[in-house]
């Protein structure tokens, strides 16, 4: 991307140049027009060296080694007895393949009897957790006819307050007093009654009857005199007192009744149900955990590849460690060791140019899929790591080389085709990025900016500025 400097430095830069322009234009010209060439023993001579068209290619050297595209140790989740191992070293296996057979500790019966008591655990959980919303719904019941009672409490009781308080009509003690007289009759009457009969055995119905009766009647002469006393004035302080405190009393007494009816109404307390429910799915995974044990078990492979290691033998006891390493080597990969100051180098899509050791005639290529973020110590010495996966196209027959197989690795840093070349000796750098070159036009030197695509440390290649043919200079040198 072409940069815009600062109108000051451009200036600068301008200025610059001439000087130099000045100083090795003046330079030559004395050397051609006035210096005396009797008199000096030694002189110094302009080098110079012609742009040429070609290609330059930045790489950075590495030691590699093969290793798998994916490797995986494979292991039972049990102990028990190694039955049978299905496999050999070297073998290729394909996904879902058995590898080996484990004897677990368990038995037919065993397994038979764990999965009896998992499933009675879980009954007994399920049944705990529907008789809480059992017990709920009972509750519900009863603190709605708590809250009944309640009501019909403080309803009373703000009757016998009011009737404390306030002094009747005289309509109202007519009506009392009329209510006692018959009250009285009433009474009479059931006494009387009563008095004929009473002489009978007491589990006599008739005498059961009026004997009843009697006490309804009293009842309600009792009731009847107590309204009309009320009628006839108000209660004194200690009863209006009492009154009131009994009203206070079935206020709070209803409050309390709806805030607990409030609390259970809509459902069952949330940590009693939270607790049962978790018990009941413990007791489900318990179940299948029961339902998953087996006398026999098997090892598959995860995926396609190629047996590299088998650490078990038939009849030996194992844990839960791994016993055979698989590996896929169908995409063999290499991961390669570069010396720190290549860092710059390395980066994830660069080409890279292999050669084996056991290959010495033979020159893969690949790109690379992966670099380590953080420096690795390799013999003591800070190295850079990245992976590399090699091209289909150039394994031709050698499709599954050998994980560790070692190899000298190029990796291309950069690349210019087709560009204009010249020693990096005759490139003068103005600013960052920005270059110049002598060209030598007349017999005389020019400063020309140019564009540097890339430069290594003998070369540059140059995109614009330069034409293939144009002599630049490298520089002064001593002859005799």
């Amino acid at each position: 991307m072409k940069r815009f400097l600062p109108k000051q430095k451009i200036w600068w830069v301008v200025i610059v140049l001439v000087l130099i322009g000045l100083g090795v234009g003046g330079y030559f010209a004395y050397q051609n027009f006035w210096a005396p060439t009797n008199e000096i023993a030694e002189e110094e001579t302009l080098q110079t060296s012609v742009a040429r068209r070609g290609s330059l290619t930045i790489y950075a050297s590495a030691a590699g080694v093969v290793i798998a595209n994916k490797e995986i140790s494979l292991g039972f989740d049990e102990s028990g007895i190694v039955a049978e191992i299905l496999v050999s070293t070297g073998e290729e296996v394909e996904t879902g393949q058995v590898l080996a057979r484990l004897q677990t500790e368990n038995t037919e019966e065993s397994i038979a009897v764990a999965v009896s008591n998992a499933e009675i655990a879980v009954i007994n959980a399920q049944d705990a957790l529907d008789d809480i919303y059992d017990s709920w719904d009972k509750d519900v019941a009863l603190a709605m006819q708590t809250v009944a009672n309640a009501q019909q409490a403080m309803e009373d009781a703000e009757v016998a307050y009011n009737r404390a308080n306030l002094t009747a009509s005289q309509a109202t003690i007519d009506t009392e007093y009329a209510d006692l007289l018959i009250a009285r009759q009433s009474l009479e009457k059931a006494a009387a009654n009563f008095e004929e009969v009473e002489h009978r055995p007491t589990d006599d119905l008739e005498r059961a009857q009026r004997l009843s009766a009697l006490s309804s009647a009293q009842q309600s002469y009792d009731t009847a005199a107590a309204n009309y006393n009320a009628a006839l004035s108000t209660g004194d302080e200690t009863e209006v007192a009492i009154a009131e405190a009994d009203l206070a009393l079935a206020k709070a007494e209803l409050a309390e009744a709806q805030r607990a009816y409030e609390r259970i109404k809509d459902a069952p307390d949330p940590e009693e149900i939270t607790l049962a429910e978790a018990e009941l799915e413990n007791a489900q995974l318990q179940l299948a955990s029961a339902k998953e044990e087996q006398v026999y078990v098997d090892l598959v492979a995860p995926f396609d590849g190629t047996i590299l290691e088998i650490d078990a033998i038939v009849g030996g006891t194992v844990g839960s460690s791994a016993i055979i390493t698989l590996a896929d080597l169908s995409i063999p990969l290499l991961e390669i060791y570069l010396d720190e100051s290549d860092l710059d180098k390395v980066t994830v899509g660069n080409s890279v140019e292999v050669v084996f050791d056991a290959l010495p005639d033979e020159t893969f290529t690949g790109k690379i899929v992966e670099v380590e973020p953080s420096l690795q110590s390799v013999s003591n010495v800070s190295t850079v790591v990245a992976r590399v996966e090699l091209d289909a196209e150039s394994l031709g027959d050698n499709e599954n080389l050998v994980v560790g197989l070692n190899a000298t690795v190029d990796v291309i840093a950069g690349e210019a085709e087709n560009a204009i070349l010249i020693p990096v000796e005759a490139l003068r750098e103005i600013d960052t990025d920005e270059y110049a070159v002598f060209v030598i036009e007349n017999n005389q030197p020019r400063l020309r900016m140019v564009t540097v695509a890339l430069q290594d440390y003998t070369t540059a290649a140059i995109t614009s500025g330069l034409d293939a043919g144009d002599v630049v200079s490298t520089g002064l040198v001593e002859t005799e």
